[in-house]
């Protein structure tokens, strides 16, 4: 019985061989076969993998069951040594017992067969019976009839090998399900008992397909590509070539192109004129994070991080630098000192791909004013910004007027000196600067600053310079006896020949000093010393100063001495300041001038 199994495992050896040599006439063909049969052999022990229908029954009338014995509830079969499936081929028809599966074809399928082994003993009248193994689609529908064994009259058939080729069916169908269905018709009731086993069917797909179908590659990349089931040499070119990739005819080897994100299709095809095709995926490019990045302060950072394309080997560059910026090797970007640019950077991969990206630099640091015109010791509060954003700090740059500001609020007050220009900064946390210039205007001055005048002359001094506000006008020395209004610098001397010294200070503090030279008015007649009642007995030569105008074309040659009137200086000047020696200076001269013309008369009487 052994000599007899491996007699059978020979022959179905032999005849799956002359197959495949009747389907290609050809040898040393590199072969990729796909079983497609689950359990074709039943060497699980049972009919997993298979739908068992029909019209289930017992002794002739079973359907079909798995063991060892060749039992099929009718009759025995020849022993085969290992499991197999029978049914009767007898029962209550008509009817049929299905054995059936899914399998599915391989995208690739160009050729396939069918090949089973079967035993039979039958003695039947009527019609005959059949085994019939065929084709459907999952909907049901009939897409091939493999192969059908008819049984009629009286006879046993030892166990024997089948082969179909199915080629042009699976081929149609590659990349679909199918089901395969194995079934025993049994046209008549019990015309006679009959049984069948079946066992070792297989469905052999043969593939002529690319091992690398489906692969990414970076764009840039290589991949060399190789197939199974070719005959002799092939020759690969492009169906599609959509990254502008290239590829050697000859070996296969692969280089995607520069495009990302597409799919190139391959063709190969071999000796014998079978082709095949493989999609191949180029990968994305490069790309950076933050793409759109956030506007950068002048000299401020910001990490950029590089993925895509090959998958390795970044580096950064700095390709168009307007900031004077600077960029790592890994991505760490520094913006220049320049302000309200653009800076490009690149990221490369290790196969040369690149991705470009946009920074832009924002505005250094402003101050507000711009500009500015001060006088001496007024003060202007500057304010910043730009550059970081924040951590401004003051200073001066140059203060010719002994100007100061506040490093941290940014008052300025400018110092005495004027006709000047001080410069600040403002300085922000990443070192940016801007720098604002302040001219120092005018001094506050008195016009005149100098001047000469006669006892009891006026002056009207005028101001110019300082703050232009809140100025009071005072005395500082009063040598004359003078009068000031200290609200619009009107000034008089007094009556005694002096110096007097006149100061003029604004609401800030800035002080202007005038300085006035009295002089004595010069005489004109007698002077009357002073005297406590009546006239003077001697005469007296009087001051030049308070000489009087001739009577009658000649000068007096006695000078007649008038007493002062009381509070009133030698020069008639008031040292209070007051109006009061200036009515007094008036009297004195009416008085001599009266006296003298009495005297005149009585002499020439």
């Amino acid at each position: 019985m052994r000599n007899s199994c491996d007699a059978r495992g020979l022959r179905r050896l032999l005849s799956f061989v002359a197959f495949i040599l009747s389907v290609w006439g050809l040898s040393g063909t590199a072969l990729a076969s796909t079983q497609l049969v689950t359990n074709g052999d039943f060497e699980a022990g049972d009919a997993s993998g298979w739908l068992v229908s029909g019209g289930l029954g017992q002794g002739c009338d079973s359907d079909w069951m798995v063991n060892t014995t060749g039992e099929n509830g009718c009759m025995t079969i020849g022993d085969n040594a290992s499991p197999a499936a029978y049914c009767a081929l007898d029962g209550d028809g008509p009817k049929e017992h299905v054995l059936s599966q899914i399998v599915h074809v391989p995208s690739a399928t160009y050729a396939g067969a069918l090949s089973f082994r079967y035993a039979a003993s039958w003695d039947v009248m009527g019609s005959a019976r059949e085994l019939r193994i065929a084709f459907y689609s999952t909907d049901g529908a009939l897409l091939s009839s493999a192969t059908s064994v008819s049984f009629a009259g009286s006879d046993q058939s030892p166990w024997s090998a089948v082969s179909v080729d199915v080629s042009t069916t699976l081929a149609a169908h590659r990349g679909e399900d199918l089901v395969l269905y194995v079934s025993v018709v049994v046209p008549e009731s019990f015309t006679g008992p009959g049984g069948i086993g079946i066992d070792d069917i297989s469905v052999i797909a043969e593939s002529y397909r690319v091992l690398q179908d489906g692969a990414t590659v970076a764009p840039g990349g290589s991949l060399a590509l190789g197939s199974e089931g070719k005959s002799g040499a092939e020759t690969w070119t492009f169906d599609t070539n959509a990254s502008g990739g290239s590829v050697d005819r000859a070996s296969g080897l692969y280089r995607a192109g520069s495009t990302p994100g597409v799919d190139d299709v391959l063709l190969v095809t071999d000796a014998s004129g079978k082709s095949a095709r493989a999609t191949l995926h180029v990968g994305a490019g490069v790309s950076i994070a933050p793409a759109a990045p956030p506007t950068v302060s002048p000299r401020g950072s910001l990490d950029f991080v590089a993925s895509g394309g090959s998958g390795e080997g970044y580096t950064f560059a700095v390709t168009v630098n307007r900031s004077g910026g600077s960029v790592s090797a890994q991505g760490h970007y520094t913006a220049g000192h320049a302000s309200s640019v653009q800076d490009t950077l690149t990221a490369t991969d290790s196969l040369g791909n690149a991705r470009t990206v946009v920074v832009r630099v924002g505005p250094g640091v402003s101050v507000t004013p711009g500009s500015a015109s001060v006088v001496p010791r007024a003060s202007i509060a500057f304010a910043a910004a730009g550059g970081s954003g924040g951590g401004y700090v003051w200073s001066m740059v140059s203060a010719p007027s002994g100007g100061r500001i506040d490093e941290a609020t940014g008052v300025y007050q400018a110092g005495y000196v004027a006709r000047v220009a001080d410069i600040v900064m403002a300085t922000d946390s990443l070192g940016n600067s801007r720098t604002v210039s302040i001219s120092v205007g005018g001094a506050l001055a008195i016009s005149p600053p100098r001047i000469e005048r006669l006892t009891g002359e006026t002056v009207d001094f005028t101001a110019t310079g300082g703050s232009g506000q809140g100025r009071v006008w005072a005395i500082a020395t009063n040598g004359s006896g003078c009068t000031l209004d200290p609200v619009t610098g009107a000034y008089r001397a007094g009556f005694n020949a002096g110096s007097d010294t006149i100061t003029l200070r604004d609401s800030i503090g800035n002080t202007a000093v005038a300085y006035i030279v009295v002089n004595a008015r010069p005489s004109t007649g007698p002077t009357v010393p002073p005297s406590t009642g009546g006239l003077p007995k001697e005469p007296h030569t009087a001051p030049h100063s308070m000489g009087l105008p001739p009577a009658g074309g000649a000068l007096p040659e006695t000078p007649v001495a008038v007493p002062l009137p009381g509070g009133t200086d030698a020069g008639g000047c008031s040292t209070s300041g007051s109006t009061s020696g200036s009515m007094g200076g008036s009297l004195l001269l009416l008085g001599l001038t009266l006296l003298a013309a009495r005297r005149n008369r009585r002499t020439h009487a």
